[in-house]
């Protein structure tokens, strides 16, 4: 036969079909064309592929598409709600982790707010003790 891809190969027309076919044949091999005219409504292809959904052709023939598929959807599943449970923890562990460190050596603008308006007061009732004294002191020395 030969190569129909070859440039001068004539190529076969059968009832308005154009074929071009490759390679060499062996011994035996056939060739059909023609029309399905007892085809009408024919589904054969469509219940083929349908079959397929059920059909055990996955990891040995031992799973089906549909099973192969349930599986995996099952696994990215378990993978995502652990990965959530972990950061959710992660989280956790950060948070206790900071406040614990602030507790010990971190500064409380609010403690400290409070202490400098506590020393505040004491400075100036100190101050008022001092101007006492100092008051008390001009008398003394006033009177001799």
């Amino acid at each position: 036969m030969g190569d129909s891809s070859a440039s001068g190969f004539a190529k076969s027309n059968y009832l308005g079909i154009e074929v071009t076919l490759k390679g060499v044949p062996a011994a035996g091999d056939k060739f059909y064309l023609g029309f399905n005219r007892d085809g009408i409504s024919d589904n054969r292809n469509a219940l083929t592929l349908v079959s397929l959904s059920t059909a055990n052709i996955i990891d040995d023939n031992t799973s089906s598409l549909g099973d192969a598929y349930g599986a995996l959807v099952e696994h990215v599943g378990i993978k995502t709600n652990s990965a959530k449970i972990n950061f959710d923890a992660s989280q956790n562990v950060l948070a206790q982790t900071q406040e614990l460190r602030d507790s010990v050596s971190a500064v409380n603008l609010d403690e400290e707010a409070a202490n400098l308006i506590q020393f505040e007061q004491l400075y100036n009732a100190n101050a008022q003790v001092i101007a006492v004294a100092r008051d008390l002191f001009d008398r003394l020395i006033g009177i001799f």
